[in-house]
């Protein structure tokens, strides 16, 4: 569940083919953090982990059976915020993947 601090700051649902060819607010945010940001962490292409300005940003894409794909892009003040969400958001998420999740969270907090 969703603390008062995470927030969600893109979002896009539909047929990808449609969000291909239209303004797709999820994709351009997660090009805009890039400009500046750094992947730390990612589940390709389910999910990633971005740090910008000592701010976390995760994102996940859902396809869904009938085409259709789900993104979201949450901020997050801290390590375990992010953490909690992508075990929220991806439960079946293998526990290789968690491990390394967690060593580059501690990995750029350290960096920061």
């Amino acid at each position: 569940m969703l603390t008062t601090v995470d927030h969600m700051v893109a979002y896009c649902f539909g047929r990808a083919d449609i969000l291909d060819r239209a303004h797709n607010h999820f994709e351009q945010t997660i090009d805009e953090l890039l400009q500046e940001g750094e992947v730390i962490w990612t589940r390709d292409p389910v999910a990633g982990v971005i740090v910008r300005d000592g701010r976390w940003y995760v994102w996940f894409r859902h396809a869904r059976d009938n085409g259709q794909v789900e993104g979201k892009l949450f901020a997050c003040a801290d390590e375990m915020q992010v953490v909690s969400l992508v075990v929220e958001e991806i439960p079946w998420l293998e526990p290789e993947c968690r491990i390394k999740l967690l060593r580059a969270l501690r990995a750029a907090h350290q960096s920061a």
